[in-house]
């Protein structure tokens, strides 16, 4: 597990602590300093991976990652992402987003990335998503003359489609691959997280409560405001409730077997699934991060495993 991967001094851990909410934006109401003050006790318990991007916040969760986590950040494993460009709109309280894998702007965006995060360096540095237009050995080339300056330390691809990744990790020395990997959407992403097993790869999973669903915290009646893209999102919408409360009360019934959390549970799946190497969860306050670094010191049986993945 990571043994194809450099890192500054802290290896990788199995759970990492996802910093979109720092960035204070798409995630309801919340107190960032809260924030702030779970990412300064993360590596206490044994959090050493910190996955952001850009984008987030629009440069704010870099910036204050880099921060929060003062001269750990030079230690850390941090997971930063770029391609996802963005225009200010006066008119609106969103801004304009769109991809670019152009390597003029990469290059633009990772000395951006850099300053704002104040490394030298960047442990794993990830194509955020395809833009479908730029052709792709031109990113890769690049990725790797840039890992040979020394700029990054790692790089791979995150959101990218099956065929992609044959593609791209038969062609180019990339170290991982991330994508989204949760009870709800996992036949969706099997064969990507299969092939990168096959290929050696290090998998990072994200979403893996399904942006809280799977804690069992919500119900069809929850209500989120504006602000937080749960409104949005079709695995919160009513014509999918039947289908995933089924999911949920299995979990729930796994869970009480072992005297463990929803999340908790969840969790362990995802870790015990055989294709996840890490899974990186939004965490909001110390309370949240003590409840999913305890998902570490158990295991599901395989019984149980099988039971949870053949819903």
């Amino acid at each position: 597990m990571f043994e194809n991967l450099i890192f500054p001094y802290y290896a990788p851990s199995r759970i990492a602590f996802g910093c979109e909410p720092l960035g204070g934006v798409d995630w309801g109401n919340y107190d960032i300093s809260e924030v702030k003050k779970a990412i300064s006790k993360s590596i206490d318990f044994g959090i050493t991976t910190f996955d952001t991007a850009d984008v987030y916040g629009l440069g704010a969760s870099e910036r204050e990652l880099g921060i929060t986590l003062g001269n750990d950040r030079h230690k850390a494993f941090i997971i930063t992402k770029f391609g996802i460009r963005w225009e200010r709109n006066s008119k609106s309280q969103r801004s304009n987003t769109f991809k670019d894998l152009e390597p003029i702007y990469m290059k633009t965006a990772l000395e951006n990335s850099l300053k704002r995060l104040r490394i030298e360096a960047i442990p794993m540095y990830l194509v955020h998503w395809p833009d479908n237009k730029t052709p792709i050995n031109e990113v890769m080339e690049c990725l790797e003359d840039l890992k040979v300056s020394g700029k990054i330390l790692n790089y791979g691809i995150s959101n990218f489609d099956l065929n992609s990744v044959n593609l791209i990790s038969s062609n180019w020395p990339i170290s991982c691959i991330q994508d989204s990997f949760n009870l709800i959407d996992y036949q969706n992403k099997i064969e990507i997280f299969k092939t990168a097993r096959k290929r050696n790869l290090s998998t990072f999973a994200y979403g893996p409560l399904a942006q809280g669903l799977l804690t069992n915290k919500y119900s069809k009646d929850s209500i989120f405001p504006i602000n937080d893209r749960r409104s949005r999102l079709a695995n919160f919408k009513d014509k999918n409730w039947l289908r995933n409360t089924k999911i949920i009360n299995m979990i729930n019934s796994v869970s009480k077997k072992y005297s463990k959390t929803n999340s908790s549970t969840a969790l362990r799946w995802v870790l015990d699934s055989g294709y996840v190497d890490c899974a990186i969860v939004g965490i909001k306050s110390i309370n949240q991060l003590k409840e999913n670094v305890r998902c570490l010191d158990w295991k599901l049986s395989v019984q149980d495993i099988n039971l949870l993945t053949n819903l």
